[in-house]
């Protein structure tokens, strides 16, 4: 299909019927498959496409945790699968150590872990076992903010250090200046990538237990 789709876009036919909505369609295709620098195929899971069918059933039982080891465990396998998805849609451009990838890791791991089992324990010994069921509902997001932010930052910290290309959209993407980058254009694609990350968390681990809270805990 994504070959199909690469061909239709690289070739389109002189005519047909509906071949405007063919070619944003395989263009939809293409641009959630494919890595925009490389042009290889990002795997399924680890697609931005992929977040809700992925990444969505983590996120329930991270929210709907109760327990402290539950809570510890999914957010380990979310700070897992995060990573993952920032290496398969980094800027290639930019070059990236397995050292970098291994700090980002277990930065976001150790962030992350660190925040939920304090909170955790936090909650358990201030308030009475039903009142902390819920609140324990809310440790996923503060944990989840902290390991994102700092997962994104320093997988792409390396685009800081050497700078990105600047490409020129009037010119179909070409180098606005051969050989030469931008270390400006790297600190705002990465910081604002970072506050995008972190804000993002809120729909997903902050309105959620917002709405439970009448809920029975089971």
């Amino acid at each position: 299909m994504v070959d199909n789709a690469s061909t239709m876009i690289a070739n389109p036919p002189a005519d047909g019927s509906n071949i405007h909505r063919t070619l944003w369609e395989s263009k939809r295709i293409v641009d959630a498959t494919l890595h925009p620098d490389t042009g290889e195929a990002v795997p399924s899971p680890f697609r931005m496409s992929g977040y809700v069918p992925f990444n969505g059933p983590i996120c329930v039982a991270m929210v709907v945790s109760s327990s402290t080891p539950a809570l510890l465990f999914w957010n380990w396998v979310n700070q897992s699968q995060n990573a993952l998805v920032n290496y398969f849609n980094r800027n290639a451009s930019s070059t990236l150590s397995n050292e970098t990838l291994a700090k980002s890791y277990a930065a976001a791991v150790g962030s992350s872990l660190a925040v939920a089992f304090g909170l955790a324990t936090f909650i358990k010994k201030r308030y009475d076992p039903a009142t902390a069921a819920r609140l324990l509902r809310f440790v996923a997001f503060p944990s989840s903010v902290m390991a994102s932010s700092l997962n994104c930052y320093i997988v792409r910290s390396p685009e800081i250090d050497n700078g990105v290309p600047l490409l020129d959209k009037e010119k179909g993407g070409k180098f606005l200046l051969e050989g030469e980058t931008s270390v400006v254009a790297a600190k705002k694609g990465v910081y604002s990538t970072v506050a995008t990350r972190a804000m993002l968390q809120a729909p997903v681990y902050f309105l959620p237990p917002a709405l439970m809270a009448g809920l029975p805990v089971f």
